[in-house]
């Protein structure tokens, strides 16, 4: 499970649900390791602000998706989190 990256427009501001992405990266946080604390030990959750993060955010090509440099860091740092752990 990957939290979500930085999105520096919609970090504090609220989607349909009135949930903002600070929000959403604590519940899929919690979630997993809820899941984990329940004995799921195939779950690895990894942070989506250290995938791609605030000093980052110049990466993103629209203000919300990285572009081919930012999917390059984002791999290269994914490889060597989940790496060790399979």
């Amino acid at each position: 499970m990957i939290s979500p990256i930085v999105c520096p427009d919609r970090e504090l501001t609220p989607n349909a649900t009135g949930m903002t992405l600070m929000d959403i990266r604590n519940v899929v946080e919690r979630v997993a390791e809820d899941l984990r604390a329940s004995g799921d030990t195939k779950i690895i959750s990894v942070k989506g602000l250290k995938v791609l993060g605030h000093r980052e955010a110049h990466l993103l090509e629209d203000g919300i998706h990285p572009g081919q440099e930012g999917y390059r860091l984002m791999a290269e740092r994914l490889s060597a989190t989940l790496e060790p752990m399979v």
